[in-house]
């Protein structure tokens, strides 16, 4: 499972974006307001809580100045005309991986193709594969797009030998649609050095067969090994496939996105193309605190830091440009089948029968331990800061981190209520409202009777 937190600036943001669209008569606005761009004679979709329609709206410095009919425009008119057509706000896509997108967009793909047989699979990667010969014998193959989950016939578990008869000596790796599994061939787990020795690794899973050998097919973390195997795009490459998944994103109408596990590279591409003037939408960034960052919190968020420090280029505003407001942890896998690697309260139900007559019973696969202990990083979540001096805590976060004895006095409660977090900044001028929130502990007589406080961690 996977979650990722919206910050205040990103809630107050979106908000703002509604209140834009909201249904305004025309004397909302002076009329002497000059429009930089009108719109007419359309079907205007405000996304408003009514779902109101309009016919037309005007643009003025980045900002809506009217939404209305085509009378009430006509003191804004420009050379804009809707002709009839469909006008709506721009989409705010929360959770995507561009760059990914992009390079994946120059991948080998199976086109999430439901409901392949293994034959009809393997036809799809050979094509792949004759298309490629120049890079026989050792280039890498990668496949993307497989949607595993549909595969026929159904609780089809795959493995390495359905990709080892294929005609190539080039190694192979076949990436889930859904971004938790992988399948490699033979060759491509040799050279990754995963055997019958190699542990599962944390956040991960190596599937085997009876003797206990890797079948290749690989979960979550277990095959984040081949991100120092498979050679690297280079950052010409990178640069490239960023223009083609900001393409694709203003084809479907995107203004603005998260990238909701954003490597430096992701950043680093993107802010090339704000550099060079050709960044057409809002690009939010959200790097990953990993499983193994776990063990060091402190050093995991000197990292978010440093990145924070290297490509934040400050608040939201209406034209293109780079934020990192958001970093992204996983706390455990998925529930999909066959993965399961989702923690769960209670064991797994499986099929310990067929498909044609099922029996469901209750597994001893509870799922890993999550990821990230409450006893390890207690003091990261209400004690986190920034480049050393801002720390970041929602008020859920800090009321949590509360001795038992003083969350439930009402003091706590208000607090918790009252406290919103800052941007995760290197430099800023104010006060962080959560110091000024750790002050108000140490006065308030319930929380003091306690004889704790929320703890703090500070960087130097």
């Amino acid at each position: 499972m996977e979650s990722i937190t919206l910050t205040d600036t990103m809630i107050r943001f979106a908000a703002s974006l509604l209140l834009a669209v909201l249904f305004l008569p025309a004397s909302s606005f002076a009329a002497d307001v000059p429009a930089d761009r009108v719109f007419r004679d359309g079907t205007v979709f405000t996304a408003d809580a009514q779902s109101s329609i309009a016919e037309a709206i005007a643009i003025h410095d980045g900002r809506l100045v009217y939404v209305g009919s085509n009378e009430g425009i006509a003191r804004f008119i420009g050379p804009a005309d809707l002709k009839g057509g469909f006008l709506m706000p721009g989409i705010v896509d929360g959770h995507m991986h561009p760059l990914e997108a992009g390079q994946k967009m120059r991948m080998c793909s199976l086109n999430y193709e439901p409901g392949l047989t293994v034959s009809e699979m393997q036809r799809g990667i050979q094509a792949c594969l004759d298309k490629t010969k120049r890079k026989e014998p050792d280039g890498w193959l990668e496949v993307v797009f497989w949607f595993q989950e549909a595969m026929r016939p159904a609780g089809l578990r795959m493995n390495c030998t359905m990709l080892d008869t294929l005609r190539t000596s080039r190694p192979v790796i076949v990436y889930s649609s859904f971004g938790h599994t992988a399948l490699a061939n033979s060759r491509a787990l040799a050279l990754a050095k995963i055997t019958k020795a190699t542990p599962n690794p944390l956040g991960g899973k190596i599937w085997r067969d009876a003797d206990g050998n890797p079948t290749g097919l690989l979960e979550d973390s277990a095959y984040a090994v081949y991100s120092d195997v498979i050679p690297k795009p280079t950052a010409e490459e990178n640069i490239a496939a960023a223009k083609a998944a900001q393409e694709a994103i203003i084809r479907q109408g995107i203004t603005s996105f998260l990238d909701a596990d954003a490597a430096p590279e992701d950043a680093a591409a993107f802010t090339t193309l704000e550099t060079a003037g050709t960044l057409t939408v809002r690009a939010h960034f959200a790097p990953e605190i990993g499983a193994e960052d776990g063990r060091d919190p402190i050093g995991a968020v000197a990292k978010i830091a440093a990145y924070i420090k290297q490509y934040d280029q400050g608040a939201i505003k209406t034209t293109p440009g780079i934020t990192v407001q958001n970093a992204k942890l996983f706390l455990d896998g998925v529930i999909a089948v066959p993965a399961l690697t989702g923690a769960m309260l209670e064991p797994y139900i499986l099929n310990a029968g067929t498909e044609e007559n099922p029996r469901w019973e209750p597994s001893q696969n509870r799922g890993p331990d999550v990821y990230f202990h409450l006893s390890r990083w207690r003091k990261f979540w209400c004690g986190l800061p920034g480049g050393g001096s801002i720390p970041i805590c929602t008020p859920m976060e800090m009321a949590r981190c509360m001795p038992r004895s003083t969350r439930s006095k009402p003091c706590a409660k208000k607090l918790a209520t009252q406290i919103f977090v800052p941007q995760l900044r290197t430099t800023r001028s104010s006060v962080p409202p959560i110091s000024r929130a750790s002050k108000r502990l140490k006065r308030c007589r319930c929380c003091r009777s306690s004889g704790k406080n929320a703890p703090a961690t500070q960087l130097d």
